[in-house]
């Protein structure tokens, strides 16, 4: 008998033979080279996948410094990423871009007016100028002269196509453009006869950072709105404690501030966006709001343009017109109150309610409830435009 030796897995007897121990210490470092290979490959394997993710990141992010604006693309691996947004240290929010589908024939008005070939025309004007006596031919406006040479080429073909097809459709008579730099916070304003485009928003346009500033960015300050007004809240509570120990504070102001949290999220919850617009069609839509502006000018008398108008209608169709504009005025009411909201800019006034419901009534957007779209179906059917 031999005296048993340490072993990695212990003899449960007190004494074992050479040939036991022998076994034992072969086999012993036989598992421990297996278990050395398993380690040495869970390594590897884990190095691999560290690498792999750090490529991931590092292709995503060695064009920080290319990806100044929000929209700037880049592709890895066959997929193509852009730039959603930055975060608090400007570094670069990408996300996966989802592919188009491609249309396979189309019934809708604005895809059959928008490829006519009048519109096709725009494609090959080279020159600014170009634009506008184009407008002027196709009784768009009443002059061929417009300050186009503030605006890109790009984005003139888009405003003068959305133009052209609302013209085509409500057949608005003709109005002026004017196109010069404004308020930094309007892209667009108009009335019954004039459009005013803000040439600071167009030279050139970038409909991506304007989606997102009007879409994702306006959703973000919402939320930050909320969380600023709770840290106020908190703060106001905290100084009045300090100062009045042992007091609570007033229900007026309790009330007050429960008031503000209410309406806050309210917004955030109700209102998807600032301003209604596709995302494809920015610029286009832009310029449609604004032509909704024209038409209930031109067709009602609505936006302070009735009395020119007036005096070239009937007494009837002026009684049928304040009708109308009452009816628009109540529709308004109720739709503010009835929490389906397709923008906040939508439950300013009456004028800009018409004004973003009519872009989404233009698309058929089923987000618009159905009482409005009946409005605008009676309201196109029994009125006229008119300057």
């Amino acid at each position: 008998m031999t005296k048993k030796s340490k072993h990695f897995i212990p003899s449960p007897y007190k004494v074992v033979t050479d040939y036991e121990n022998e076994f034992i210490d072969e086999w012993n470092k036989n598992l421990s080279l297996a278990v050395d290979n398993v380690l040495k490959y869970i390594a590897k394997e884990t190095a691999n996948a560290i690498k792999k993710v750090n490529n991931i990141d590092k292709s995503l992010d060695i064009d920080i410094e290319k990806a100044h604006n929000i929209g700037d693309e880049k592709v890895y691996q066959g997929i193509t990423y852009y730039v959603s947004g930055f975060n608090s240290k400007h570094i670069p929010l990408w996300r996966k871009k989802d592919k188009k589908k491609k249309k396979i024939g189309s019934n809708n008005d604005i895809d059959k007016i928008m490829s006519s070939p009048e519109i096709e025309k725009l494609n090959t004007l080279k020159y600014t100028a170009g634009f506008s006596v184009w407008a002027y031919d196709n009784k768009i406006t009443d002059s061929p002269y417009a300050d186009n040479v503030l605006v890109d080429v790009k984005s003139l073909r888009l405003i003068y196509g959305a133009l052209y097809y609302i013209k085509k459709k409500y057949n608005f008579q003709p109005i002026k453009i004017r196109i010069l730099p404004l308020d930094d916070k309007k892209t667009m304003c108009a009335n019954g006869s004039i459009i005013e485009i803000n040439s600071k928003f167009f030279c050139p346009f970038d409909p991506i950072k304007y989606w997102n500033n009007t879409h994702i960015k306006y959703k973000e300050r919402q939320r930050d709105a909320i969380i600023e007004a709770n840290e106020e809240i908190k703060k106001i509570v905290k100084e009045f404690s300090l100062e009045n120990p042992g007091k609570e504070l007033p229900d007026y102001q309790k009330n007050y501030d429960n008031l503000c949290i209410y309406n806050l999220v309210k917004r955030y919850k109700e209102f998807p966006c600032w301003t209604y617009h596709s995302k494809d069609s920015v610029a286009a839509d832009l310029v449609i709001h604004e032509l909704g502006h024209v038409l209930n000018g031109q067709c009602t008398g609505a936006i302070g343009y009735g009395v020119i108008n007036r005096k070239e209608r009937t007494d009837e169709y002026n009684k049928m017109a304040d009708s109308l504009n009452e009816e628009r005025d109540k529709i308004f009411k109720r739709y503010c109150e009835g929490g389906k909201i397709i923008s906040e800019y939508s439950t300013y006034n009456p004028d800009e309610f018409f004004a973003e419901c009519f872009v989404a009534y233009v698309h058929k957007d089923k987000k618009l409830p159905d009482y409005i779209s009946k409005y605008f179906d009676k309201y196109f059917s029994k009125t006229k435009p008119l300057r």
